[in-house]
């Protein structure tokens, strides 16, 4: 009944008018076709541009995928029945690292509601219910055979392992180590799982790298370097900084209020400046060059694979003030993640002289059986 009184409903609200199939304004300026997705300032106003050169304002959802297991054990009576164990498809039934088997309730709705080919029909409402509800882009984490069926334009995230600076704090992940090869050697082999799907797809909008990353304050990744062994990459490039900014390691110790006899033993230690305001303009720069080497090499990666499309940026939480202006220099658009209810009260540090994006909001509700708010 759902499905019948939705398909009614879709076919009644099929999108906006003023739309081309893009989700570009086609009663706006045209502009110049290039083929993929761009930006432009127009009118002191930054822009996304379509591959044919129509004004873009990115809409979207995060997490468009056929899945959605919950955890059971434990509280089998939470739910009026659970799918029969024995013959379930596969993906009803799974196991969590952490919280144990699963249960996925919404591929085994979907199995009834729509039949064997139940992924093909979430694909296809998936993109339907974007279009009718005045929504663009499908965003960040979505499943591949939505993005990849191309009827509606898509980010791409992007997440690897690679070294990372041993004395950096791991609340999400510690931070990598942007001087150690295996840092660019490890996005280039993430990105280079795109070729042949969204690397040169015109409907790709572009590529997130990374998200919500442990940036801290002015000084700290420069701190956690400090606090790293002698063989980490950053510390051997800080090092060699500061002995071409102060020659002899006795000049060091004056301002930092050190006693290393010699600049080996820098490297070999492990302990902060006895004077931190001394210390502080020379991690603040190598912060700076922190952030500059990681978005430097992310832009050069993102663009040797896909040299058309967009480099997204990291999703800052606003955290790391100090990298936007280094984002600035190297994202085609600088991101942020923004739980808040409302943006009057937005407003960056200083002009980017790039378009921003915010790749991840939600306004809490508890109307749709949800037993708190969430985030906010």
């Amino acid at each position: 009944a759902q499905a019948a009184e939705e398909a009614a409903d879709l076919k009644a609200h099929p999108g906006p008018e003023d739309w081309d199939r893009w989700g570009g304004w086609v009663g706006g300026p045209r502009l110049r076709a290039t083929g993929f997705f761009r930006t432009e300032k127009v009118q002191g106003m930054w822009w996304l541009v379509t591959p044919t050169g129509r004004l873009f304002w990115s809409y979207g959802i995060d997490c468009i995928n056929p899945s959605a297991g919950t955890p059971v054990t434990g509280r089998e009576g939470y739910f009026e029945g659970l799918p029969p164990v024995s013959g379930a498809p596969e993906g009803v039934y799974g196991k969590d690292q952490w919280a144990g088997p699963l249960v996925d309730h919404y591929a085994w709705n979907m199995l009834r509601k729509y039949g064997d080919h139940w992924r093909e029909s979430f694909g296809e409402r998936a993109h339907a219910r974007l279009r009718s509800w005045g929504m663009n882009t499908v965003g960040n984490w979505s499943d591949e055979n939505v993005r990849l069926a191309r009827r509606t334009p898509y980010v791409v995230p992007v997440h690897f392992a690679s070294p990372v600076i041993e004395g950096s704090e791991a609340s999400f992940y510690q931070f990598h180590d942007v001087f150690d090869p295996g840092f660019r050697m490890a996005v280039r082999a993430t990105l280079e799982h795109e070729r042949g799907k969204s690397a040169g797809d015109p409907w790709c909008l572009g590529y997130f790298v990374d998200n919500e990353m442990n940036w801290g304050e002015d000084t700290d990744l420069a701190g956690a370097v400090l606090r790293s062994s002698p063989g980490q990459y950053a510390k051997k490039v800080l090092v060699e900084e500061l002995q071409a900014r102060y020659g002899d390691v006795a000049a060091l110790n004056r301002a930092w209020g050190t006693r290393h006899a010699t600049w080996d033993d820098l490297r070999k230690s492990s302990q902060p400046p006895a004077n931190a305001q001394g210390a502080r303009a020379d991690l603040k720069r190598f912060n700076r060059r922190i952030a500059e080497t990681y978005f430097r090499i992310c832009r050069d990666e993102v663009k040797r694979i896909a040299p058309g499309q967009l480099y997204l940026g990291c999703r800052f939480t606003w955290e790391g003030e100090f990298g936007f202006e280094q984002a600035a220099k190297y994202c085609d658009v600088v991101s942020f993640n923004l739980y808040r209810l409302e943006l009057e009260s937005l407003r960056l540090p200083r002009e980017l002289g790039v378009p921003v994006i915010i790749g991840e909001f939600h306004f809490g509700a508890t109307d749709r059986n949800n037993v708190n708010s969430a985030l906010v």
